[in-house]
């Protein structure tokens, strides 16, 4: 057990302004009152805010005034619907048109920019762009996000530093093909010192995490420890991974432990198939009834069936199928099991390779009958072809899948499993190693700055919404195609993404705090309130050590504290075949606590994680 964290009073501690601004939750300003530490500066005082508008004309109550056109598309600003004012933006046709306005920029400044976007039928390609531009009008960085805009009016933005030699930063809206409508934009500075979180604002439960299963040559030994270990809560397996025997003696394992199964088959039977694709969708409907049975009668019934993997692969690596044809294949599914008298079983799906749904998940599930799956699932991968940004990349694309789920289930009463995710990223500790995939031996899964960045997705996706983030995967078999994305190998050797998951330990069941914005930050962060405590996770995935001030809010008494950090024992090295090492460490910070607020100072060195529990 680690020795707490003494709390560091103030002489007079004043507690933080309670504002009804909603901004208050999140990233908010100190207490009007500074506290009196004698002649020593306050380390929490961290002076005023500067959010301020900086556009001209930011809601198109005067037109087309301030702002600039760039598009061959179609501009038109209508005078019904608008989210505020009299006056709303429409921007599409093709190729696309794009509606920008530019000031000037102070390097190494934070800066938001954002709109309220929304189209017709929910399916507008929409991208909201924060741009830096040099004084020669040369573009140095673009922080965008690719949305299709919600059919009622929702709020978009993003936020990022102004790099060194910044002369202007600037807000472009763009629409392409179907009209996008805009409206009520802003651009502003900030001042982002405060992290804040407030213990009783929650949005899902955590139900644990879940991890990919191989069924064949797997340790069993090796594998109960690691699911001991990660407190893992749901596995997902292809049937054809094992015999028989072996789905048998892995459910021996999982039963004993309350882990609940996914099954998804990874191909279908070659007659179904044409070209990689399913054609024969009935037949395969009866085969995946039929193997469900099949499994019943060993004892084995799975909390769900995963159609197959990724259905949008076209058949390139796993079988692929139309949205039509999934459309069919769940509703004949969801019959030919309910019919068996396996209702206990859900579908889940569609599973699609990425979470963006701009290129396949949507499509699947505005095809689909919502009433043949029991959940939602996709995939969510952080590499440049899905997603190129890291945690808050993550999130966003997160909020275009769930947009497309509340297009076909509006109560939102089914859970949403991320049904595979890690990282493709192979770019770290200033090393490029090759990926998991590509090699048998040393790979980007055994470099230290592996870990920080499955922590890190991992923290995205539960404060995106997810209930249970499935990890790809736990053990190494190098039989799956000579994969080696396992935090253990298999000789038992730990990597350090198994470390830094290992020690996490976040309360299983509790709350997920609502997470405020992060992007720009340097830091990124989520909290898990349980029963007996509250955890609180930072990670500095970042060349730069990082200072942070956080505040807790809605805490009935002083809790005592435990820190501890991740950091690295050795990063690796690819050239001489060294693994990376990490551990988990006790940490130290300043403190203090009044009328149920706690503020925090934190110093996250490079690379590194961060854990507060508060009891």
């Amino acid at each position: 057990m680690l020795p707490t964290l003494m709390l560091l009073w103030a002489c007079t501690p004043t507690p933080p302004s309670d504002s009804p601004n909603p901004e208050d939750s999140q990233l908010d300003s100190p207490s009007d009152s500074p506290v009196d530490t004698g002649t020593a500066p306050d380390p929490f005082d961290t002076g005023d805010p500067l959010a301020t508008q900086l556009l001209l004309n930011p809601s198109f109550e005067e037109g087309e005034s301030a702002w600039s056109r760039y598009g061959e598309g179609s501009y038109d600003w209508s005078e019904s619907g608008a989210q505020e004012g009299a006056v709303c933006l429409s921007l599409g046709g093709s190729p696309y048109a794009l509606l920008y306005q530019r000031v000037p920029a102070t390097p190494g400044q934070l800066y938001r920019a954002g709109a309220w976007a929304r189209s017709e039928s929910g399916r507008g390609n929409a991208t909201l762009k924060l741009e830096f531009h040099d004084a020669q009008g040369q573009k140095l960085h673009s922080e965008d996000w690719a949305l299709s805009a919600p059919q009622a009016w929702g709020a978009f933005d993003v936020v990022a530093k102004a790099p060194e030699g910044s002369a202007e930063v600037g807000l472009a809206l763009v629409g392409s093909g179907e009209v996008v409508q805009w409206d009520a934009a802003w651009l502003q500075a900030e001042e982002r010192a405060w992290l804040s979180f407030d213990a009783t604002q929650s949005q899902q439960a955590f139900q644990g995490l879940g991890t990919q299963v191989w069924g064949y040559g797997t340790d069993n030994a090796l594998l109960e420890k690691a699911l001991d270990e990660v407190d893992i809560q749901l596995i997902r397996i292809a049937p054809e991974s094992a015999s028989d025997a072996q789905l048998q003696a892995l459910h021996a394992i999982t039963e004993s432990r309350g882990i609940s199964w996914i099954l998804h088959p990874w191909s279908a039977p070659n007659p179904m198939i044409n070209q990689g694709m399913l054609t024969q969708v009935s037949d395969f409907a009866d085969w995946t009834v039929n193997e469900v049975q099949r499994l019943e009668a060993l004892g084995i019934v799975p909390a769900w069936i995963e159609l197959m993997n990724e259905p949008d692969s076209q058949g390139q690596w796993s079988t692929g199928i139309s949205t039509s044809n999934y459309a069919q294949l769940a509703s004949e599914v969801r019959e030919g099991l309910d019919a068996a008298g396996l209702q206990s079983v859900g579908i889940l799906g569609p599973g699609g390779s990425a979470l963006n749904y701009f290129n396949s998940n949507r499509d699947y599930l505005l095809a689909v009958d919502p009433k043949a799956l029991s959940g939602w699932s996709s995939h969510a991968w952080d590499d440049g072809s899905f997603c190129e940004g890291g945690a808050e990349c993550l999130k966003r694309a997160y909020r275009d899948f769930e947009g497309a789920v509340q297009a076909v289930d509006p109560a939102a009463a089914k859970p949403i499993i991320i049904s595979e995710y890690a990282s493709k990223t192979v770019d770290f500790d200033a090393q490029i190693w090759p990926g998991p995939e590509d090699t048998v031996g040393l790979n980007a899964a055994d470099s230290y700055g592996y870990g920080v960045r499955v922590v890190e997705n991992t923290l995205a996706l539960l404060n995106a919404g997810a209930q249970v983030p499935v990890l790809w995967y736990l053990v190494d078999d190098v039989r799956v195609g000579g994969k080696q994305w396992g935090l253990v190998a298999e000789d038992g050797r730990e990597k350090p993404g198994y470390s830094a998951l290992r020690g996490l330990a976040l309360p299983l069941g509790g709350q997920v705090l609502v997470a405020p914005e992060m992007e720009g930050l340097g830091v990124y962060s989520a909290g898990v309130r349980g029963e007996q405590s509250t955890v609180l996770v930072f990670s500095n995935d970042n060349a730069e050590d990082q200072e942070i001030l956080v505040r807790i809010r809605g805490l009935d008494t002083a809790p005592e504290l435990t820190l501890q950090r991740f950091e690295a024992v050795r990063l690796g090295n690819v050239a001489s075949g060294e693994p990376g090492v990490g551990a988990w460490v006790p940490a130290e910070a300043q403190s203090r606590y009044a009328a149920g607020v706690v503020e925090l100072q934190l110093s996250l060195p490079s690379q590194t994680l961060l854990r507060v529990e508060l009891r």
